[in-house]
């Protein structure tokens, strides 16, 4: 996981020029003396350092040296060139004892009057030839109480090609960025969908700290702005440690691991933690986290999810550069950007699979619920069903003509209500709530019985899915009740925060067989079936159903998070 980290930390290392050279190692030492600059000075005491990233302990001046070859030593009125990057914060540049440049300003005493840039250029024109091996010292100052991580790239030689910035640092940071984009515009247009890509917020987090990242850096170096704008490594740390919490959320959430806020919450405590307790550029952080994450990778290929093994390839490259890096080899900055391209690019591919097997859940969910319901509306509608209801109607206009009447409209408001719904994906309730009550009425009619149903402050626009409660109803009046044996239905409605639950009740003497059975011996019907694929196809996840006989009454609850 150190790879965002330290491409930053290494992106300053390339390969020498033909006119000219990097300058890569050095001696260092804090304090200051005017003898350090000359050629004849001996340095044999100091710390060797790389250029790449060395730690600056507490001081107002520091000193660096180091011993310069060039190819040519020969030239009169040639022109030498020096190239300073990213040296904080301002500094003095001496050749052969000679102050040749300065990038901001420092007083005797060592207090920063003005602060360089993330550039700096200088050259002088040689007026006889250069010894065979050169001094180059640099005199800087820090602006810091506390010491810090330095790094920077040096050049000298005889070309006036080279560019004032560095072309393939930024062409670099540019294809980060654009990288970045496309992952944060692919993450939060899947979150703005909603329903079950919400959790594609975390890939745009994913990508955002590093995106603000990269265009900061990209405008600090393109524009050569003053280091007094330049964000303390400190605080870019943070924006590396945001990013690999939420690669770690991504994964938690979208391979549904148990336990998510648990484990949310531990990597967030680790992260913190180590981040206070150890400098940043320590492996401990950087592979605690890899190691974590390599457990719920882990467990998702075990487990075969979709898009698992392309996400533990992806990781495995994204961490190769930091491994070597770790066994003391040279990496490339080329490296860091490859495997960094191709890890957001497994994110994609992940989240991509992870649609498809989203999209095609909820197809195969759509399906099996028009398939129930098509077979809920043929029971409804069965031959024995309206060869029973047209010899009660029969029965009826003989004994009772207005019943059958009564009968014949409550038959045809169903039946009319049945129609309007059974292409709707939702209903307002108070719908719903009417089809039970035609319902009841028909039953009643058919059972020689009184049903009633009680349904009280529920508010009518709450929309549900169709047939829900018409499907419960029709259960208790079938399990639950003799004929002509009188039935009370209730709906009582609670909203707590986002999730409105309702509790569908009746009573019956036939409950009390039901209440001596245990529920895991209950097989479910075709109503519960439906209902929950119903539930499943509105919802995804966000619903709940049990079910229990309780005090004489059966009762079934439905709780919806919205």
């Amino acid at each position: 996981m150190s790879n965002l980290s330290t491409n930053a930390k290494n992106s300053n290392d390339s390969k020498p020029l033909t006119n000219g050279q990097h300058v890569r190692q050095w001696k260092y030492t804090a304090g200051d003396d005017t003898n350090y600059s000359k050629i004849d000075f001996d340095d044999s005491e100091w710390d060797l350092v790389s250029s790449g990233a060395f730690f600056v302990a507490e001081s107002d001046i520091h000193w660096l040296r180091s011993e310069v070859t060039l190819p040519d030593t020969t030239g009169f009125g040639k022109k030498l060139f020096f190239h300073f990057a990213y040296l904080q914060d301002a500094y003095q540049v001496y050749w052969n004892g000679e102050m040749v440049g300065e990038n901001g300003s420092i007083d005797t005493s060592g207090i920063i009057q003005r602060t360089g840039t993330i550039y700096h250029n200088s050259s002088i024109e040689l007026a006889k030839p250069l010894q065979t091996v050169n001094t180059l010292a640099i005199r800087f100052a820090l602006n810091s109480d506390s010491g810090e991580k330095m790094f920077f790239r040096s050049w000298v030689g005889y070309s006036d090609e080279r560019p004032f910035y560095d072309v393939g640092y930024l062409v670099r940071q540019g294809v980060y960025i654009a990288i970045s984009f496309v992952g944060v515009v692919f993450g939060l247009s899947f979150f703005l969908a909603g329903g079950s890509f919400r959790s594609y917020m975390f890939l745009s987090l994913v990508c955002l700290p590093i995106l603000i990242l990269k265009i900061y850096q990209f405008s600090m170096f393109y524009f050569n702005l003053s280091l007094d704008y330049f964000v303390p490594w400190y605080y870019v740390n943070i924006l590396y440690l945001l990013s690999e919490m939420f690669i770690v959320t991504f994964f938690i959430i979208i391979f549904n691991i148990s336990r998510k806020i648990l484990h949310i919450g531990l990597i967030a405590a680790i992260s913190v933690a180590q981040d206070f307790t150890v400098n940043f550029y320590d492996s401990i952080n950087i592979w605690i986290i890899a190691v974590y994450l390599y457990s719920i990778i882990g467990y998702a290929v075990h487990k075969k999810m979709h898009g698992s093994l392309i996400a533990l390839i992806g990781f495995t490259i994204f961490n190769i550069p930091d491994f070597f890096e770790v066994l003391g080899y040279y990496v490339f900055p080329l490296a860091y950007d490859i495997s960094y391209s191709f890890f957001i690019t497994s994110l994609f591919v992940v989240a991509s699979r992870h649609v498809s097997h989203q999209i095609k859940i909820k197809h195969d969910i759509e399906s099996r619920s028009k398939r129930l319901e098509n077979e809920l509306i043929k029971k409804s509608i069965q031959p024995h069903f309206i060869a029973n209801s047209l010899a009660t109607i029969r029965s009826l206009s003989k004994s009772a003509p207005k019943s059958a009447e009564g009968m014949i409209q409550a038959i045809s408001n169903e039946y009319y209500l049945l129609n309007k719904m059974i292409s709707e994906n939702e209903i307002a309730i108070c719908e719903e709530i009417e089809l039970c009550r035609e319902h009841l009425r028909v039953m009643g009619f058919r059972r020689e019985a009184e049903y009633k149903l009680y349904a009280n402050n529920i508010p009518c626009e709450l929309l549900v899915p169709p047939l829900i409660f018409h499907t419960l109803i029709e259960n208790g009046i079938t399990h639950s009740l003799e004929p002509k044996e009188p039935g009370n239905f209730g709906i009582v409605y609670k909203r707590d925060k986002n999730v409105d639950e309702f509790t569908i009740e009746n009573n019956g003497s036939l409950i009390y067989k039901i209440d001596e059975m245990t529920l895991t011996n209950l097989e479910e019907g075709l109503g519960y079936k439906y209902i929950r694929a119903r539930l499943e196809e509105n919802y995804s996840g966000n619903w709940h159903l049990n079910y229990c006989a309780r005090n004489g009454t059966w009762q079934t609850t439905i709780r919806i998070k919205r």
